[in-house]
């Protein structure tokens, strides 16, 4: 996730990971603030867990559209301000930019929907670990969309997360994934391909356009969707202006405005002031922070040997996320 929003900044960035080598010298504004800035969008990404997980308990799968239009259209509704900007990027360009940001929308939905959906079967903490493995697949779907053969130092990362991940999952030596590990596992898959999709087609559409066309879409999406949830009008009307709003609406602000726009502008600000190694120690936090946010909200912790495999899965991450040296 940390790697989807750092590249949805108004003003280009470099292009990282699949053409230019990552060794270079970092050039840019001074690096003061850069560090507090991420580990803010971290922590932020962090509690977006607990807080979905909190907002979905006990709820049916097709009411997850419902959350997932409101989110979403809320962080469309945040890019207002940038609206004119945006426009004037798209001018005389047609609909190739739009229909990029379409792309990268629609497996951004799909990522979202997969995780939200293992959130009704799996711990925030467990969801944030097996979504960091994410940062894993990209070279192996770098490679297959490239051409390109991934590096020793990726496949014995992988190695190292697959080991990790199943101490998370079954600390007695006993399988124990469960629907919702399996869910989140390939929303990590979808959000790889996202990913690579997205730095391609950044490399041709302003970013701007991206970033504010990927999410209406997914909005439009989940909107779309919703005829399909078994919700009625009626249904609707009671989340809406009924007693379930109350519940729903912090959820709703905090994901949609904190983890997605705050998130975003923190992102941006931090990550042009530090070196990408500093960057992906920092991204790397989230699943501790995601934790962290699970035993203050609910009480729920991993266990010493569940924290083990999770500081394997991070180190894993921290391997993948080094600078290539070709």
């Amino acid at each position: 996730m940390a790697d989807y929003y750092s590249l949805m900044s108004f003003s280009r960035p470099p292009r990282y990971g699949l053409k230019r080598p990552m060794n270079s010298q970092r050039t840019g504004p001074p690096p003061r603030g850069g560090i507090p800035a991420l580990l803010l969008a971290t922590a932020l990404w962090g509690i977006t867990f607990t807080v979905i997980g909190g907002a979905v308990e006990g709820r049916r799968p097709g009411e997850l559209f419902f959350f997932l239009a409101l989110r979403f259209s809320l962080a469309s509704l945040a890019f207002l301000p940038w609206l004119p900007a945006i426009l004037r990027q798209a001018r005389g360009r047609g609909l190739a930019p739009w229909l990029d940001a379409a792309r990268v929308g629609i497996l951004l939905f799909l990522s979202f929907l997969l995780q939200t959906l293992g959130l009704l079967h799996t711990t925030p903490s467990r969801s944030a670990f097996v979504t960091s493995l994410s940062v894993l697949f990209v070279p192996f779907i770098a490679a297959y969309l490239a051409r390109r053969r991934p590096s020793p130092v990726h496949l014995w990362a992988s190695l190292l997360a697959l080991l990790g991940l199943a101490v998370v999952l079954a600390p007695d030596g006993h399988p124990q994934p469960n629907l919702g590990d399996w869910l989140t596992l390939a929303c990590a898959l979808v959000f790889a391909f996202e990913i690579v999709v997205l730095e391609q087609a950044a490399g041709r559409t302003p970013l701007g356009i991206l970033a504010l066309g990927q999410i209406a879409t997914v909005a439009l999406l989940s909107g779309l969707c919703l005829p399909f949830s078994g919700l009625g009008l009626d249904d609707l009307q009671a989340r809406l202006v009924g007693d379930e709003w109350p519940e729903l609406m912090p959820a709703v602000a905090v994901t949609g405005v904190l983890c997605t726009t705050v998130a975003l502008g923190l992102v941006t600000w931090g990550q042009a002031r530090l070196r990408a190694e500093t960057v992906a120690i920092l991204f790397a936090l989230e699943p501790l922070w995601a934790a962290l946010f699970e035993w203050l909200w609910t009480g729920a912790t991993l266990t010493p040997i569940q924290w083990a495999g999770g500081v394997l899965v991070i180190v894993a991450v921290l391997l993948a996320a080094r600078p290539s040296r070709a």
